[in-house]
Order: structure tokens, then sequence, then C-alpha cells
């Protein structure tokens, strides 16, 4: 019982931070954090691995392909915590659709293209607003 309401409580934190624009969970690989702590701007670094990626995919490399190149390429994962990609993290990262530089929700600030977490969020594949 305690266990529900505690759950049914932290998801309505959550949806209520999502509403008010303010972030929710890790930063997706090929973005950072701006200063303000809530909008996301693009990591050229990462946005060029991004595309490195897809490019590999189209080709055909499959994602233990793309996970070990990375790896023997020295590319740093986003934490950096490790030097090892997974097949799972170039999954999760070809299933986002973060490789998009400008969007409906994107403005350009001093040349710098910058999008808000939850305008990236309700550009995931299969967002919903419940």
């Amino acid at each position: 019982m305690e266990r529900n309401l505690t759950r049914e409580r932290t998801r309505s934190a959550m949806a209520v931070k999502k509403a008010n624009g303010k972030r929710v969970g890790a930063v997706p690989y090929g973005y950072d954090l701006a200063d303000d702590r809530i909008t996301l701007i693009l990591n050229d670094t990462e946005q060029a691995v991004l595309v490195q990626i897809r490019e590999w995919r189209a080709r055909g490399f499959t994602l233990r392909m793309i996970a070990d190149t990375l790896t023997e390429r020295n590319v740093s994962t986003k934490t950096g915590k490790s030097s090892r990609w997974t097949h799972s993290a170039v999954a999760r990262i070809l299933n986002r659709d973060t490789g998009r530089r400008q969007s409906e929700d994107a403005e350009c600030v001093g040349g710098v293209a910058r999008l808000t977490w939850c305008a990236w969020h309700r550009s995931l594949p299969g967002y919903s607003e419940r």
C-alpha cells in the first residue's frame, strides 16, 4: 500500500516537473545542459559521433560492431565512467531522435541551437501526453 502511494507521488512529481519544462532523467548523448540546468544545448563532438553511428548503422553494421568500433577509437561515453561502449547503449542512442539539429521547439541563440528538455522529450517516438 505505502509502496503504491510512494510510486504515485513520484510519478506525479515528475509529471509536474516535465509540465513545467524542468529536466527529468539523464542528459541524452549529443547534448549538454546549459548554465540554467534546464535547457539542452548541442554538444558538437557528440553530435559528430551520432552522425557516424547512424552512418555505420545505415551501412549494415550491427550494434555490437558499432559499440566495438567506438571503444577501439577511444570515443568517450556520456558519463566518461567507462571507456567501453555497449550494444545496448548504441541501441538506446539510435532509438532516440537526438540527431535533429533544428526542430519546431528549438531556438538559435548566439549561433547555438538550444532545445528545452520538454521539447526534446516530446519529440521522442511514442511520447504521449497521458
